[in-house]
């Protein structure tokens, strides 16, 4: 790793960052990701517990734009802080990471899985497996439980490092490229409205009975239903960062033919009904798993920071030594490239709940 930050016993108090979208159309996921931060923070530094360190995390927004991201990063970095979390987006990643590695600032991702990053020693670490061994996950599911013959896409170009990534993994189980798809529409969900998707019609001319879905929640709704409209026995794909509540408040209580790709097993264990009721004790809602994800990612943070501290050795070390850690949603390993260990589980929706089909190895 670039950065050899270690944990220092000189400070009672441990600052650190959070960078990510938290306005506009795609702050969903950071505001719920910051939520959760905040919750874990506020556990850490209210445990009564004598002789631990107090984390100290400051907020910044960074839009959707690359550019305030990494201006945001210079702020934390001129104020002290070289740990961040973040960011949420893969579109800011990778230039978040570049600037992080040229200036010895460890990012830590609740939710970036941009397979741009997976297999590099550098300074960005994250708590989620990369968008790649997701889409293969559920696009061999889909291939082995139906005959399909045509595919088409929507494609969000806004988040294209991860959204691009996400569809070209997912093709690859049928030997197939976007550019050799039926139909394929790309838009920017940051500037769309509904008419974005009056080429729907389009798609429908070629019949397709898979439509593969690579956006946000809202539009994964709208698009879902104006696909059942024309065709209600489409089978449908969509990724996780379309698998919120919001979602099924759009398309209805049931969707028969539908299936996503995530780390969330879709049962209620007791960590995950534990931390629904704190955070709606917290927020007035329910979490999403960005929320579940940026919690968890303060408390991995805390437990590397203390194996650095034990240990004498980077921080950069000590994150890759976390194994088997109790994530809300599954256990969390992180390999010797920063990159997460999870297992994968394909679901759909029944009775207004996602409910689980496999886990796939």
């Amino acid at each position: 790793m670039l950065c050899f930050l270690c944990f220092s016993c000189s400070s009672s108090v441990t600052k650190v960052g959070f960078v990510a979208t938290l306005s506009g159309k795609y702050s969903d996921l950071g505001v719920e990701a910051r939520n959760g931060v905040m919750l874990a923070v506020k556990e850490i530094n209210c445990s009564g517990k004598t002789n631990t360190k107090k984390l100290k995390v400051v907020y910044k927004n960074a839009e959707a734009d690359p550019h305030v991201a990494i201006a945001k990063l210079r702020e934390l970095k001129a104020s002290g802080i070289n740990i961040v979390i973040g960011p949420t987006l893969s579109t800011l990643a990778v230039p978040m990471v570049k600037w992080a590695n040229e200036n010895g600032v460890i990012l830590l991702s609740p939710t970036v899985s941009t397979s741009q990053l997976t297999g590099k020693k550098d300074n960005f670490f994250r708590i989620i497996p990369d968008t790649s061994t997701k889409a293969k996950k559920l696009g061999k599911y889909v291939k082995n439980s139906f005959h399909v013959s045509k595919i088409c896409a929507f494609l969000d170009i806004g988040n294209e490092e991860y959204t691009l990534d996400f569809l070209n993994s997912f093709l690859s189980v049928f030997d197939l490229k976007p550019d050799e798809l039926e139909c394929l529409i790309k838009y920017n969900f940051e500037h769309s409205t509904v008419a974005s998707f009056t080429g729907l019609h389009l798609i429908m001319n070629h019949a397709p009975d898979l439509v593969v879905i690579a956006t946000p929640a809202i539009d994964a709704a709208i698009i879902t239903q104006l696909v059942r409209n024309f065709n209600p026995n489409a089978i449908i794909c969509a990724n996780n960062w379309a698998k919120t509540e919001e979602f099924i408040l759009n398309v209805g209580p049931s969707m028969n033919r539908i299936f996503f790709e995530d780390i969330d097993p879709c049962v209620v264990s007791e960590a995950i009904s534990e931390f629904k009721k704190k955070y709606f004790k917290s927020y007035g809602q329910l979490p999403s798993f960005a929320a579940m994800q940026g919690y968890d990612s303060v408390k991995v943070l805390y437990r590397a920071l203390k194996i650095s501290q034990e240990n004498n050795e980077p921080l950069s070390k000590a994150l890759t030594e976390i194994r088997d850690f109790p994530g809300i949603l599954s256990p969390i390993s992180i390999d010797e490239y920063g990159d997460c260990k999870r297992p994968t589980y394909i679901c759909t929706i029944e009775n207004g709940q996602f409910i689980p089909l496999s886990r796939q190895k």
